[in-house]
């Protein structure tokens, strides 16, 4: 019952409305089926009355035959001769209808013996009369005496198949009653379980719509004192709900795009056709890895088209919140932040560099930066015009690469730069890698910490055309 209780409220609603879709489905079954046994029921009962009432009617037929074949002995009346075959097909033909309208096999037998018995009573009955018109009245008595005991036997058929029919309707009569009361059962305690689950069910969509208007009260808040504190810090967040299927953005976002300031929501589609064509594969990369699970956090800078046409940088920032059960993401949310100032500094920059490589280049210079705290030295860049081609084990520091003569004033004028903070100047002897040894002049300063202690000296080498001697 708890583990139940932790499923979400989509599950236990749709557990609660299949289980009363099929209580209704039970009861539907049932009625359906209780319909055709009534139908059924009320057919057989309909028949066996109808038996009992031909086999009444079967009785009448044989007491009239009697009362003409009795009339006829004591008045000789023709009409009364004529009269009592006509009265014996009649019976015969409906003892035959009567058999084939009953289903039970005990009453059909029953009918057979009738039929029998019947038949030898009534032949009994017009040798009687035939004794009547040849031999008199007196012979005609002593053979109507003599059918008397197929008479009773006849009457006791007829009324233990009457006596039949009516048990037979009353057990069906009963067995409907019973199929009702069961029927009146199933439908009184299914409908109180379907009203304790629709109550159940109300109960749980109330509840989780009070909770529902709290979190999304309380993401409107968060939502407020983010957006507060994004302000004027050129950045907007945002929130992908990927069962929606839609990005909710704060008002920095339309602000950065060179809108007015407000709130929006549209698909991500439409976020995905302001960016730059360069930029969309990488962009759509970044944001499969992160909802995948390939990447703990999505991150991308990439260019976006602002309502003038004009393209910004942008530092996107995002991760997944909410997965479904199996892993799926159903919710990713970040930050937004316009970085262009910063991107046009770092191209600046990169100019400058490729304009200082150029410009070292051209003077035959190298840059070199020693790390003071961890005493060594970098080649920013390929230093073979200086000390000439990269061995295969790579290129030594410089400390390596100075002449042994030279090698105490150059550590002694590196540590009383970095100590002093003065500009740094020396002249010293290096030896190439072909074996060959170089003047070289170099220049640098240090470079301070938070704490105003030397971190690094960088500087240029460049080798001297004349030699010392």
């Amino acid at each position: 019952m708890l583990s139940f209780l932790r499923f979400s409220v989509s599950t236990k609603v749709t557990f609660a409305l299949s289980c009363g879709l099929g209580i209704l489905l039970v009861l539907g079954a049932f009625g359906f089926y209780s319909a055709g046994e009534f139908f059924k029921t009320g057919q057989e009962v309909r028949r066996l009355l109808q038996v009992r009432g031909n086999l009444e009617v079967v009785r009448q037929h044989i007491e009239r035959a009697e009362a003409v074949e009795l009339r006829y002995q004591l008045t000789g009346d023709p009409a009364d001769r004529g009269e009592f075959p006509e009265l014996s097909a009649r019976i015969f033909k409906e003892i035959d209808e009567l058999r084939s309208m009953v289903v039970a096999p005990d009453q059909k037998d029953r009918l057979d013996v009738l039929r029998r018995v019947t038949k030898a009573r009534f032949d009994l009955l017009a040798e009687a009369m035939q004794k009547r018109s040849s031999d008199g009245a007196g012979a005609a008595l002593l053979l109507g005496q003599r059918s008397a005991e197929t008479g009773k036997q006849v009457q006791e058929l007829v009324d233990a198949i009457g006596e039949r029919q009516r048990l037979l309707a009353k057990e069906s009569g009963e067995r409907v009653e019973n199929l009702v009361r069961l029927l009146l059962t199933l439908a009184f305690w299914g409908s109180v379980f379907a009203v304790t689950l629709l109550l159940w069910t109300v109960a749980v969509i109330n509840r989780y719509e009070r909770d529902r208007g709290r979190a999304e009260g309380d993401l409107a808040n968060a939502r407020e004192r983010l957006a507060f504190a994004l302000e004027g810090s050129r950045s907007a967040a945002w929130d992908w709900d990927l069962s929606r299927n839609e990005v909710y953005l704060s008002a920095g976002w339309q602000q950065m795009l060179g809108a007015e300031a407000r709130e929006t929501t549209v698909p991500p589609t439409a976020l995905l056709d302001l960016v730059h064509p360069e930029d969309v594969g990488r962009v759509q990369a970044a944001i499969k890895g992160a909802l995948t699970g390939v990447t703990a956090d999505y991150r991308e800078e990439h260019r976006v088209r602002r309502a003038d046409g004009v393209w910004i940088w942008i530092l996107s920032r995002g991760r997944v919140v909410l997965r479904d059960g199996k892993g799926g993401a159903l919710r990713i949310t970040g930050i937004n932040q316009d970085v262009t100032e910063r991107k046009d500094i770092e191209l600046a920059l990169q100019e400058h560099d490729l304009q200082l490589q150029l410009a070292l280049a051209t003077a035959g210079m190298v840059r070199w930066d020693w790390d003071v705290a961890a005493d060594e030295f970098v080649w920013p860049e390929d230093p073979w015009r200086l000390v000439g081609p990269a061995p295969r084990e790579g290129y030594s520091g410089l400390r390596d690469m100075v002449h042994p003569e030279d090698l105490v004033r150059f550590i002694r004028s590196l540590n009383q730069a970095a100590q002093t903070g003065d500009a740094y100047k020396d002249e010293y002897r290096v030896t190439r890698t072909d074996g060959t040894t170089v003047w070289v002049s170099a220049r640098g300063y240090a470079v301070r910490d938070a704490e105003g202690k030397a971190a690094r000296v960088i500087g240029v080498a460049q080798g001297l055309l004349e030699r010392h001697h």
